[in-house]
């Protein structure tokens, strides 16, 4: 049986923090969507529901709000 060969990690874009940020935000899309066209738009969806259903931890919500802050004062 041959052995794989090594996982090259410096040219991984997964490991890059600006990908990471682009998938969240796509997920968070998603799950915005998804509720949408379910109707359920108008419920409130906790933290904690939110950042399980896109795989994050409860921290990076407060994060990800810092950063809409900083992207609407930007502009």
């Amino acid at each position: 049986m041959e052995e794989e060969p090594a996982t090259d990690t410096l040219n991984d874009e997964t490991m890059c923090p600006k990908w990471e940020q682009e998938q969240r935000d796509r997920l968070i899309a998603w799950e915005l969507l998804c509720r949408y066209v379910r109707h359920e738009s108008e419920l409130p969806m906790s933290n904690v529901e939110l950042c399980d259903r896109i795989g994050t931890s409860k921290s990076n919500f407060f994060n990800m709000m810092d950063s809409i802050k900083h992207r609407l004062n930007a502009k």
